[in-house]
Protein backbone atom coordinates (compact mmCIF):
# COMPACT_ATOMS: atom_id res chain seq x y z
CA UNK A 1 0.00 0.00 0.00
CA UNK A 2 1.05 3.62 -0.36
CA UNK A 3 1.42 5.97 2.60
CA UNK A 4 -0.46 9.17 1.77
CA UNK A 5 0.04 12.49 3.51
CA UNK A 6 -3.50 13.80 3.96
CA UNK A 7 -3.88 17.55 3.54
CA UNK A 8 -6.94 19.64 4.27
CA UNK A 9 -7.69 19.95 0.56
CA UNK A 10 -7.71 16.23 -0.24
CA UNK A 11 -8.99 14.53 2.94
CA UNK A 12 -12.58 14.16 1.73
CA UNK A 13 -11.40 12.91 -1.66
CA UNK A 14 -9.13 10.34 0.02
CA UNK A 15 -11.88 9.03 2.30
CA UNK A 16 -14.39 8.88 -0.54
CA UNK A 17 -11.97 7.04 -2.82
CA UNK A 18 -11.40 4.45 -0.10
CA UNK A 19 -14.90 4.26 1.34
CA UNK A 20 -15.10 0.49 0.83
CA UNK A 21 -11.64 -0.09 2.31
CA UNK A 22 -10.47 0.04 5.91
CA UNK A 23 -8.71 3.41 6.21
CA UNK A 24 -6.05 3.84 8.88
CA UNK A 25 -5.08 7.43 9.62
CA UNK A 26 -2.10 8.25 11.83
CA UNK A 27 -2.58 11.66 13.45
CA UNK A 28 0.41 13.62 14.73
CA UNK A 29 1.74 17.16 15.13
CA UNK A 30 5.18 18.70 15.17
CA UNK A 31 4.93 19.63 18.85
CA UNK A 32 4.73 15.96 19.95
CA UNK A 33 8.30 15.24 18.88
CA UNK A 34 7.23 11.72 17.89
CA UNK A 35 7.61 11.89 14.13
CA UNK A 36 10.01 8.92 14.14
CA UNK A 37 7.48 6.77 16.02
CA UNK A 38 4.69 7.73 13.63
CA UNK A 39 6.86 6.93 10.62
CA UNK A 40 7.89 3.59 12.15
CA UNK A 41 4.23 2.73 12.76
CA UNK A 42 3.35 3.67 9.18
CA UNK A 43 6.22 1.57 7.82
CA UNK A 44 5.17 -1.44 9.94
CA UNK A 45 1.59 -1.23 8.64
CA UNK A 46 2.83 -0.73 5.09
CA UNK A 47 5.15 -3.73 5.25
CA UNK A 48 2.69 -6.17 6.87
CA UNK A 49 1.87 -8.90 4.37
CA UNK A 50 -1.50 -9.47 6.07
CA UNK A 51 -2.58 -5.89 5.38
CA UNK A 52 -1.31 -5.37 1.82
CA UNK A 53 -4.14 -4.45 -0.52
CA UNK A 54 -6.64 -4.38 2.35
CA UNK A 55 -5.89 -1.07 4.07
CA UNK A 56 -5.58 2.53 2.89
CA UNK A 57 -2.97 4.30 4.99
CA UNK A 58 -2.57 8.02 5.59
CA UNK A 59 -0.69 10.40 7.87
CA UNK A 60 -2.37 13.57 9.11
CA UNK A 61 -0.57 16.53 10.69
CA UNK A 62 -3.28 18.18 12.78
CA UNK A 63 -1.50 21.52 12.61
CA UNK A 64 -2.00 21.43 8.85
CA UNK A 65 -5.37 19.63 8.83
CA UNK A 66 -7.17 20.47 12.05
CA UNK A 67 -10.60 20.32 10.38
CA UNK A 68 -10.33 16.56 9.83
CA UNK A 69 -9.05 15.99 13.37
CA UNK A 70 -11.98 18.01 14.73
CA UNK A 71 -14.49 16.19 12.53
CA UNK A 72 -13.24 12.81 13.78
CA UNK A 73 -12.93 13.98 17.41
CA UNK A 74 -9.19 13.36 17.60
CA UNK A 75 -8.43 15.01 20.94
CA UNK A 76 -4.83 13.94 21.46
CA UNK A 77 -1.86 12.94 19.34
CA UNK A 78 -0.24 10.77 18.28
CA UNK A 79 -3.36 8.72 17.58
CA UNK A 80 -4.45 6.13 15.04
CA UNK A 81 -8.01 5.95 13.73
CA UNK A 82 -9.60 3.09 11.80
CA UNK A 83 -12.33 4.30 9.46
CA UNK A 84 -14.84 2.36 7.38
CA UNK A 85 -17.40 4.01 5.09
CA UNK A 86 -16.59 7.39 6.61
CA UNK A 87 -17.17 6.28 10.20
CA UNK A 88 -14.54 5.66 12.87
CA UNK A 89 -14.63 2.04 14.00
CA UNK A 90 -11.70 2.26 16.41
CA UNK A 91 -9.27 4.76 17.91
CA UNK A 92 -5.88 3.59 19.12
CA UNK A 93 -3.71 5.77 21.33
CA UNK A 94 -0.56 3.67 20.94
CA UNK A 95 1.59 3.79 17.84
CA UNK A 96 4.04 1.12 19.02
CA UNK A 97 4.47 -0.58 15.63
CA UNK A 98 3.94 -4.27 16.43
CA UNK A 99 0.97 -3.57 18.69
CA UNK A 100 -0.65 -1.26 16.15
CA UNK A 101 -0.25 -3.83 13.37
CA UNK A 102 -1.93 -6.47 15.55
CA UNK A 103 -4.81 -4.15 16.44
CA UNK A 104 -5.41 -3.22 12.79
CA UNK A 105 -5.35 -6.91 11.80
CA UNK A 106 -7.95 -7.65 14.46
CA UNK A 107 -10.12 -4.77 13.28
CA UNK A 108 -9.84 -5.94 9.66
CA UNK A 109 -10.84 -9.47 10.68
CA UNK A 110 -13.76 -8.17 12.73
CA UNK A 111 -15.09 -6.13 9.81
CA UNK A 112 -14.65 -9.09 7.44
CA UNK A 113 -16.50 -11.34 9.88
CA UNK A 114 -19.39 -8.88 10.13
CA UNK A 115 -19.66 -8.60 6.35
CA UNK A 116 -19.94 -12.37 5.86
CA UNK A 117 -23.22 -12.47 7.79
CA UNK A 118 -24.92 -10.42 5.09
CA UNK A 119 -26.80 -8.54 7.78
CA UNK A 120 -26.45 -5.22 9.51
CA UNK A 121 -25.35 -5.87 13.08
CA UNK A 122 -26.22 -3.49 15.90
CA UNK A 123 -23.06 -1.54 16.85
CA UNK A 124 -23.40 -2.54 20.50
CA UNK A 125 -23.66 -6.19 19.51
CA UNK A 126 -20.66 -5.79 17.20
CA UNK A 127 -18.62 -4.47 20.08
CA UNK A 128 -19.79 -7.23 22.40
CA UNK A 129 -18.81 -9.78 19.75
CA UNK A 130 -15.39 -8.14 19.55
CA UNK A 131 -14.92 -8.37 23.32
CA UNK A 132 -15.96 -12.03 23.20
CA UNK A 133 -13.32 -12.69 20.57
CA UNK A 134 -10.72 -10.93 22.71
CA UNK A 135 -11.40 -12.89 25.90
CA UNK A 136 -11.23 -16.11 23.87
CA UNK A 137 -8.01 -15.23 22.04
CA UNK A 138 -6.01 -17.49 24.36
CA UNK A 139 -7.02 -20.13 26.95
CA UNK A 140 -5.81 -17.67 29.60
CA UNK A 141 -6.22 -13.97 28.79
CA UNK A 142 -5.00 -11.16 31.03
CA UNK A 143 -6.28 -7.61 30.54
CA UNK A 144 -3.79 -5.33 32.24
CA UNK A 145 -2.18 -1.92 32.23
CA UNK A 146 1.01 -2.24 30.20
CA UNK A 147 2.53 -5.56 29.23
CA UNK A 148 4.43 -8.32 31.07
CA UNK A 149 7.78 -6.69 30.34
CA UNK A 150 6.65 -3.24 31.52
CA UNK A 151 3.53 -3.38 33.74
CA UNK A 152 1.98 0.07 34.17
CA UNK A 153 0.52 -0.52 37.65
CA UNK A 154 1.43 -2.46 40.76
CA UNK A 155 -1.59 -4.75 40.62
CA UNK A 156 -0.76 -5.79 37.06
CA UNK A 157 2.85 -6.44 38.05
CA UNK A 158 1.79 -8.62 41.00
CA UNK A 159 -0.60 -10.62 38.84
CA UNK A 160 2.07 -11.35 36.22
CA UNK A 161 4.50 -12.40 38.97
CA UNK A 162 1.84 -14.77 40.35
CA UNK A 163 1.26 -16.39 36.96
CA UNK A 164 4.99 -16.77 36.36
CA UNK A 165 5.44 -18.33 39.80
CA UNK A 166 2.95 -21.05 38.89
CA UNK A 167 4.26 -21.38 35.30
CA UNK A 168 0.85 -20.58 33.82
CA UNK A 169 0.84 -19.74 30.11
CA UNK A 170 -1.12 -16.66 29.15
CA UNK A 171 -1.54 -13.82 26.69
CA UNK A 172 -2.13 -10.20 27.59
CA UNK A 173 -3.98 -7.18 26.26
CA UNK A 174 -2.87 -3.69 27.26
CA UNK A 175 -6.11 -1.86 28.08
CA UNK A 176 -4.22 1.46 27.96
CA UNK A 177 -4.03 0.95 24.16
CA UNK A 178 -7.76 0.97 23.67
CA UNK A 179 -10.15 3.14 25.69
CA UNK A 180 -13.20 1.41 24.21
CA UNK A 181 -12.01 -1.98 25.44
CA UNK A 182 -10.92 -0.48 28.76
CA UNK A 183 -14.42 0.83 29.47
CA UNK A 184 -16.41 -1.86 27.67
CA UNK A 185 -14.79 -4.77 29.43
CA UNK A 186 -15.87 -3.38 32.80
CA UNK A 187 -19.50 -3.81 31.75
CA UNK A 188 -18.84 -7.09 29.95
CA UNK A 189 -17.36 -8.70 33.07
CA UNK A 190 -19.33 -6.63 35.60
CA UNK A 191 -15.98 -5.94 37.24
CA UNK A 192 -14.86 -2.30 37.61
CA UNK A 193 -11.09 -2.62 37.98
CA UNK A 194 -7.98 -4.03 36.31
CA UNK A 195 -6.24 -6.37 35.87
CA UNK A 196 -8.88 -8.88 34.78
CA UNK A 197 -8.20 -12.51 33.92
CA UNK A 198 -10.22 -14.96 31.83
CA UNK A 199 -9.91 -18.72 31.50
CA UNK A 200 -11.35 -20.32 28.35
CA UNK A 201 -13.45 -17.23 27.78
CA UNK A 202 -14.91 -17.20 31.30
CA UNK A 203 -14.19 -14.35 33.69
CA UNK A 204 -12.19 -15.47 36.72
CA UNK A 205 -11.59 -12.20 38.55
CA UNK A 206 -8.87 -9.76 39.46
CA UNK A 207 -5.71 -9.95 41.53
CA UNK A 208 -7.51 -10.51 44.85
CA UNK A 209 -9.44 -13.47 43.43
CA UNK A 210 -6.25 -15.04 42.09
CA UNK A 211 -4.60 -14.65 45.48
CA UNK A 212 -7.58 -16.37 47.09
CA UNK A 213 -7.34 -19.21 44.58
CA UNK A 214 -3.64 -19.56 45.33
CA UNK A 215 -4.26 -19.70 49.08
CA UNK A 216 -6.89 -22.39 48.51
CA UNK A 217 -4.53 -24.37 46.28
CA UNK A 218 -6.88 -23.97 43.33
CA UNK A 219 -5.01 -21.51 41.10
CA UNK A 220 -3.33 -24.05 38.82
CA UNK A 221 -6.46 -26.17 38.54
CA UNK A 222 -8.41 -23.08 37.51
CA UNK A 223 -5.97 -21.70 34.97
CA UNK A 224 -3.70 -24.46 33.69
CA UNK A 225 -4.85 -26.18 30.50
Amino acid sequence: MNITKITSSDSKKFLEANKDTLVVLLFDAGFTGQKDLVNSAADALNESSDLKGKVALGIVDIEENNDLATELSILSVPMAACIMKGQITKKVDTLEPSKLVRIVKEELNRIASDSTTGQEVDPKQKFKNYLTSLVNRSPVMVFMKGDPAVPRCGFSRQLIELLKKHEIKYETFDILQDEDVRQGLKEYSDWPTYPQIYSKGEFVGGLDILKQLEEAGELEATLKV
